[in-house]
């Protein structure tokens, strides 16, 4: 309020950014970076647990990535890819967003191979770890395209209530988690 009351009194503008319609799904990405950020914390820490402790926190991990991270990507595939799509004509070739769905194949992957070691009957805290750290470092790119290539898309050729119509009413009024 006191930097825009000093601005009018100097006669100066402030620029104004426009409303982005993607805003709510960017606010969800945020709250997403925030656990995947706790998450990483929690794998840090694995090669400190007891021998007795490490298989549970390992699949607690992985159910963490299985609720929150293939969720995520099912949603995407279903509601927010194909209103890009839709707005990105390729021609008939492979559709704009197809890198990104591959993303969620190696994610599924890699969630598989984490399953796969916590279930082992002596899981490897260091194997687990590199291969999260790995994830990890994915999604972020991923979340860092969607966030720079993806959603300036719709920003530019979207509507607050085509935002409403075609990303909201498909997802029941909820974002890519589901809730």
């Amino acid at each position: 309020m006191t930097t825009l009351l000093l601005a009018l009194l100097a006669g100066t503008a402030l620029a104004v950014e426009p409303a982005r319609p993607t805003e709510p799904f960017r606010t969800e990405h945020a709250a997403l970076v925030e656990e995947l950020d706790a998450v990483a914390d929690r794998v840090g820490k694995l090669s400190s647990l007891p021998a007795n402790d490490l298989a549970g926190e390992m699949s607690a991990i992985v159910t963490f990535f299985r609720d929150e991270l293939e969720v995520h990507a099912g949603w995407e595939e279903r509601v927010l890819y194909p209103a890009v799509d839709r707005r990105v004509p390729t021609g008939g070739l492979e559709p704009f967003t197809a890198s990104m769905r591959h993303d969620h194949t190696v994610v599924g992957r890699w969630i598989g191979e984490l399953d796969t070691i916590a279930r082992s009957s002596k899981p490897d805290p260091r194997a687990f770890s590199r291969r999260a750290d790995n994830l990890l470092g994915l999604v972020r790119a991923h979340f860092e395209a969607e966030e720079d290539v993806l959603l300036p898309i719709l920003d530019r050729t979207m509507t607050e209530e085509d935002y409403q119509r075609e990303i909201l009413a498909p997802s029941e009024g909820s974002l890519e988690r589901g809730s």
